[in-house]
Order: structure tokens, then sequence, then C-alpha cells
């Protein structure tokens, strides 16, 4: 069995990529779609809360 190589930057779209969500927009309750197919972008919803409230966005990235 190989070793994992985790990937050094965020996937990008191609022709085939039909939805394609980083989490990254960092505030609010629209997750964005990077797709880019016909019928594209399908934004999406978070929906929050709980006790203790969650999730919650952080500026941490693991692309440095």
């Amino acid at each position: 069995m190989a070793d994992f190589t985790p990937p050094g930057a965020p996937f990008a779209p191609d022709a085939d990529t039909a939805g394609l969500y980083h989490f990254d927009e960092g505030a609010g309750t629209v997750l964005g779609d990077s797709a880019t197919v016909p019928g594209a972008p399908t934004d999406g919803t978070l929906h929050v809360g709980g006790d203790p409230p969650g999730p919650q966005w952080t500026g941490e990235s693991p692309f440095g």
C-alpha cells in the first residue's frame, strides 16, 4: 500500500465536475459550488445550530 500524499491546493473543477464545495466562504450560510458544468453552480445552504452552536467558520487552512 502506498503512502497518501495530501493535496497542496484546493481541487479545481474540470469538465466532469458536477459539484465542488470548498467550504471556504468564511461567513454566512451559503455554500458556494465551484463546478462549471451546464446547470452549475448549485450553491448549498448551511444549516447551523445546536447546543453548543455550530459549526463555526475558522480562518485556518490546510493550504497555508
